[in-house]
């Protein structure tokens, strides 16, 4: 199908630039000051305006025509991080950096929703499963490339990752020309009221908060691969490689669960146990900085618990809301995994290497109790 090339395109050439740009700030950062520590601030707060704006952005993509405004929104971030790209490379405040990344991420804060939405107008409704988990797969090539392309871009100057973050943001504006347009939803009063049913349903909050506690995971161990590897003696290429096993890893471990995920015994919740408990003994032995070799094997622990955690949560919380809700959830659910990244820089930035990861080891455990004894309709 052309169309869902065409936005399979825009989707993952749009989702470079949110897996890599905490590595290319980290980066900017650490050139422009000599420490990783305001990077981690500046992915905080990144993900904090996020988490603040993605659902008002996203009602507002609701009213609105849906693709233009993501091409508008999209072409001003790509303003913004070429601008923090010049401020990181005249060595401005600390401050400028961290305003200019709160920025960019205030403006591609509704652009995910958005693009889910437009799927739903550029599929037809019996192929809209196979669409996504074929996105699900896609997602972690994304992972992997975005800081992949940050560190090789680094090499040709130390602000090379931000820019090559603004090109990427400005040709998915470009790609996004030619989609589909979703039709406006209207402006009643019973459609205001979607997300405050959403939040008031137990069941789903349980399982925004076991998505958070895999974000606040996942978002650790990708912050902190770089402090990581020189940590070991190694530099910016070394942390591509281990985000590239985390990302290898999730890549096959979702594909195996998508094709065997009925098979398999258990409850969404007995699952969503084991595989917190698989993120927190990943996260636990990158705490234990135990050498290369462990590293590599914690990388690829957490990757392996990654796509079967975030698929498991996702198709729990659509089962618990009904068809006019299920936009509204997914805005829900990428404002909770903005919050588990926020977490994580927070703890990158305010605590040692070593006490940040340990905030995830000692997390985990407690959302893995409460997916166990929950008992969602799902299950």
């Amino acid at each position: 199908m052309p169309a869902y090339r065409r936005w399979s395109l825009t989707a993952q050439v749009s989702r470079l630039p949110l897996s890599g740009t905490p590595l290319a700030f980290i980066l900017l950062a650490t050139a422009a000051t000599g420490n990783y520590r305001l990077g981690g601030v500046m992915v905080a707060a990144a993900a904090a305006a996020e988490v603040l704006f993605a659902a008002p952005v996203g009602r507002r993509l609701d009213r609105i025509d849906t693709v233009a405004a993501i091409v508008r929104l999209l072409l001003a971030a790509a303003l913004t991080l070429a601008l923090l790209a010049a401020a990181g490379a005249l060595n401005l405040w600390g401050a400028i950096l961290v305003a200019l990344a709160v920025a960019s991420s205030t403006l591609t804060a509704g652009v995910p929703a958005g693009l889910r939405r437009i799927l739903t107008v550029t599929v037809p409704p019996r192929l809209l499963t196979p669409a996504l988990a074929l996105d699900g797969v896609l997602i972690e090539f994304a992972a992997v490339a975005g800081p992949l392309i940050v560190a090789l871009a680094a090499l040709a100057t130390q602000v090379g990752g931000v820019i090559a973050m603004a090109a990427l943001t400005a040709a998915a504006a470009l790609f996004a020309r030619g989609l589909s347009a979703a039709p406006a939803a209207p402006a009643t009063g019973a459609g205001r009221r979607r997300g405050t049913g959403v939040l008031r349903s137990p069941g789903v909050l349980v399982w925004m908060g076991i998505g958070l506690a895999g974000a606040q995971a996942i978002g650790l161990a990708e912050v902190s691969a770089l402090p990581i590897s020189e940590s070991l003696g190694g530099g910016s290429l070394t942390a591509v490689a281990f985000l590239a096993v985390l990302g290898v890893f999730s890549a096959v471990a979702g594909i195996g669960y998508g094709i065997c995920s009925e098979r398999l015994p258990g409850s969404a919740g007995q699952r969503a146990t084991v595989l917190l408990v698989g993120l927190g003994a990943g996260t636990g032995i990158l705490a234990g900085q135990l050498g290369l070799i462990p590293t590599v094997v914690g990388y690829a622990l957490i990757g392996a618990c990654t796509a079967p955690l975030v698929t498991t949560v996702l198709i729990t919380v659509q089962s618990l809301v009904s068809e006019t809700q299920t936009t509204e959830a997914f805005g829900i659910y990428t404002a909770f995994i903005g919050v588990g990244y926020a977490l994580a820089g927070a703890a990158l930035a305010a605590l040692s290497l070593h006490a940040a990861l340990l905030t995830a080891v000692l997390t985990l455990p407690v959302l893995a109790l409460v997916a166990v004894t929950s008992r969602p309709r799902a299950d």
